[in-house]
């Protein structure tokens, strides 16, 4: 039903998008592009996911499972694919997951790195866009509106780290939820809790991960600036910082079909609302949709030449695995 709903919205914002913008005067814009801007921001996009694998990379080592950065991009790239690209029940991170899994890894091992660093790359987003959106002049009902939710939900996750974090609350936290460790769910939100513990206490851990999501971020800010030079906008970077941020945010939402949609219509609201032509916002959001669609596509290159491309042909096997071995752990 969830997925159903995601392809849903997905299709709903994409056809939207397609009966009420020009497209004739957009395809004008791509048209008049640069030879080299496209190659120049996949390769760029294509840094952004090395970095994320390299945060991936550094809290797989505090599990002690130490695999080769360039292996595991590759696994990296194929998560990305099916997170972004395919409307299936077995995401990404699950594919990850699983690849550290079989590789004689505990279950926590698997997952929580994953959980942990994408945590810690929407604290950055989500702190970015909120300081970003103080600082923007033009403060109507949606800037308000943005404002406030991404404050409450910067806010929200930095009380939730710093209650794990602080060893006296995470004490009280830990006596509750042992009286109450009889149930199943509980006993697994406390192993994740006591994970979470663990990595933020890693001071130097915190610094790498929080260091490698703002050069994500930042890099991803320069594509779409990138983007906007290539067709003649004077929008100026400090615009670009401020409305980024939250396109990302809001995209990241998990409603949509990796974002499919909801992205491009934020993006193009967003940035005629801070003065870009909307034909030249909708070229961007086109180009930007397409360096993600052929950058994500290395993934499924490696997985077509992989030896675990028949999961193709049963899909939830990998989902099935992770859920049953969720079941059974306590």
């Amino acid at each position: 039903m969830r997925l159903l709903l995601k392809v849903l919205v997905s299709l709903v914002l994409v056809f939207f998008l397609i009966f009420n913008i020009n497209w004739q005067d957009i395809f004008t814009v791509i048209k008049n592009l640069s030879w080299w801007i496209i190659p120049v921001a996949i390769l760029m996009q294509l840094l952004i996911f090395y970095i994320g694998n390299i945060r991936w990379y550094q809290i797989l080592k505090i599990h002690s499972i130490k695999l080769a950065p360039l292996k595991l991009y590759k696994y990296y790239l194929i998560g990305t694919f099916f997170n972004n690209f395919l409307p299936t029940t077995v995401g990404g991170d699950v594919y990850r997951a699983y690849f550290i899994y079989k590789n004689n890894s505990g279950l926590v091992p698997s997952l929580m790195p994953i959980i942990f660093e994408r945590f810690i790359g929407l604290i950055c987003l989500v702190g970015i866009g909120t300081i970003a959106l103080l600082f923007y002049n033009d403060k109507t009902n949606l800037i308000l509106v943005l404002s406030y939710s991404l404050i409450g939900i910067f806010s929200a996750t930095l009380f939730g780290l710093f209650i794990i974090y602080n060893l006296t609350k995470y004490t009280f936290i830990k006596r509750i939820i042992k009286k109450i460790g009889k149930y199943k769910l509980l006993s697994k939100i406390f192993i994740f809790i006591e994970t979470f513990h663990e990595y933020t206490n890693n001071t130097k851990l915190i610094f790498k991960l929080v260091a490698l999501s703002l050069i994500m971020q930042l890099i991803t800010i320069s594509i779409f600036a990138l983007l906007g030079y290539a067709v003649g906008s004077e929008l100026n970077i400090i615009k670009y910082l401020q409305i980024v941020p939250v396109v990302l945010t809001i995209s990241s939402l998990p409603i949509s079909i990796g974002g499919l949609g909801i992205r491009e219509l934020t993006a193009i609201t967003l940035l005629t609302h801070v003065g870009m032509l909307e034909t030249h916002a909708a070229a961007i959001s086109i180009v930007f949709l397409f360096v993600l669609i052929i950058s994500s596509s290395v993934g499924l290159f490696f997985f077509l030449h992989s030896n675990e491309n028949n999961v193709i042909k049963n899909a939830k096997t990998l989902k099935n695995k992770l859920d049953n071995k969720m079941r059974d752990y306590n």
